[in-house]
């Protein structure tokens, strides 16, 4: 059970600090970090079913939003009309593992974006959690250029 904390803890360490410097070009690195290091109060239209809190959860989803806010600004220079948002749905066990994915809902027309996306989400971990339930169920929205 210790190994298993140990590597969530690792796991969300490297989404939070490491991937979305990573993913991005040496200049844009110091616009990556500010992003990783404001953690908003309240995500617009955030539900969840489950034992997690809304701070757990936001705190969790930081490195991640990040991470995809790169790829959208990547993205931007071959279709500079790109904007949208997308709802994920996703279980996260106690220990973090993340379970069923699907994107809920999608507004945003360009299927290479959506595909990076879709690629990224192989890398959400969140951290260990205790609560009464074993899984939480949250629907988690994201908007791009608006």
């Amino acid at each position: 059970m210790k190994l298993k904390y140990t590597v969530s803890v690792l796991l969300v360490f490297f989404m939070v600090f490491i991937v979305p410097t990573r993913c991005s070009k040496k200049e844009d690195n110091q616009k990556a970090r500010p992003c990783v290091q404001i953690i908003p109060e309240k995500v617009r239209g955030l539900k969840i079913k489950g034992d997690r809190s809304k701070k757990n959860v936001i705190g969790n989803m930081v490195g991640f939003v990040c991470h995809l806010k790169e790829i959208y600004k990547k993205r931007l220079t071959e279709k500079s009309n790109l904007k949208g948002g997308i709802v994920l749905r996703f279980t996260v066990e106690d220990i973090g593992e993340i379970g069923k994915w699907s994107i809920e809902r999608n507004t945003i027309d360009d299927e290479k974006f959506i595909s990076a996306i879709k690629q990224a989400i192989g890398l959400l971990e969140f951290n260990y959690y205790t609560g009464e339930t074993r899984e939480t169920e949250i629907f988690y929205p994201i908007s791009f250029g608006k």
